[in-house]
């Protein structure tokens, strides 16, 4: 099963530590490689920031695995940032606002959208068991074992990518799922969590500082009952009653 890879430009982020990062060496990073496979081509680099970490979670392509260590190198204007899982590259994104880096984009991002659509397709099965694995969990009265649950994960990452939408937006979330889809930064398997339909995001509304509001939940949630995910990252069990009044309250 393939993995992939983050690459994204944005438009600014927060400097780090590190010194000027070597594109050259960093363009040979790839998933898979030991720490000390990649400090061979990079060198130790820097504790990552929470801007770091939150540009790789929220890259095209990331998938979760926990727990997960970060490392990043780079300077005001080019950072790359890697993510290692039990000791391996996970996920890397390279960033810059230098318009004369752009790591090879243009000409990558073709293969790049090919391999999220390959990926999220070998993933589907996997994520089918591990949803049955987790239905003692949404059965529970503990709300413990919700938020540890592998559905509080699903619904998270949804969640994540409607935040980051809501963020260029002006605090907006998208409309509907066309919109959501037009966007073009969720990737295959984001998006195939909504359309498989096992959850649904709550579309319309925005997204502001504080909001408790829900945001992703499970189409059981909608139907009898289920758990449905907040803007400030809680898991709740709702009945359909429930979950349809916290809607309609929140005019969505």
């Amino acid at each position: 099963m393939r993995r992939v890879v983050g690459l994204a430009v944005v438009v600014a982020f927060a400097a780090g530590c590190g010194g000027k990062l070597n594109v050259d060496a960093a363009q040979k990073v790839r998933v898979g490689m030991t720490e000390s496979e990649v400090e061979a081509l990079l060198g130790r680099g820097s504790e990552a920031t929470d801007d770091d970490k939150t540009r790789v979670r929220t890259a095209p392509g990331f998938t979760g695995a926990e727990p997960l260590t970060f490392r990043s190198w780079g300077d005001a204007k080019t950072r790359m940032t890697v993510a290692y899982h039990q000791g391996k590259v996970h996920f890397y994104s390279m960033t810059s606002t230098d318009p004369k880096e752009d790591f090879g984009l243009a000409k990558q991002q073709e293969e790049f959208r090919k391999g999220q659509d390959e990926y999220a397709r070998g993933r589907a099965a996997e994520r089918r068991k591990n949803r049955a694995d987790a239905a003692p969990a949404r059965a529970s009265d503990d709300p413990g074992r919700w938020a540890t649950s592998y559905i509080k994960v699903e619904m998270e990452r949804v969640a994540d990518r409607l935040k980051d939408f809501a963020g260029r937006h002006d605090g907006r979330l998208p409309k509907d799922l066309a919109e959501f889809v037009a966007d073009g930064r969720a990737n295959a398997e984001e998006l195939d969590l909504l359309k498989s339909g096992d959850y649904a995001a709550a579309w319309g509304g925005r997204w502001a500082k504080g909001d408790t509001h829900v945001v992703v939940y499970e189409r059981a949630a909608a139907e009898s009952v289920g758990l449905v995910y907040r803007a400030d990252k809680t898991v709740d069990k709702r009945t359909k009653e429930q979950l349809d009044k916290e809607l309609k309250a929140a005019g969505r």
